[in-house]
């Protein structure tokens, strides 16, 4: 499970030559030069794991109950 320590880590970067090492706004300002069908195609990738975390959450929640 992530942390807020782990979530920090998206915002800063020592090394920016590397795209995977891009802080986390800049990465979301790339998304704007992507394709049309690449911009969906990752908005739906981006749901469908904050639906997957609700459902399990959800569903722990229902066996702890």
């Amino acid at each position: 499970m992530g942390s807020i320590t782990d979530i920090a880590e998206f915002f800063k970067s020592d090394d920016l030559e590397q795209e995977g090492n891009l802080p986390l706004m800049q990465k979301i300002k790339m998304i704007d030069i992507l394709a049309s069908d690449e911009q969906q195609a990752l908005f739906k990738m981006i749901d469908l794991a904050f639906t997957n975390k609700r459902m399990k959450d959800n569903l722990q929640t229902l066996i702890a109950q």
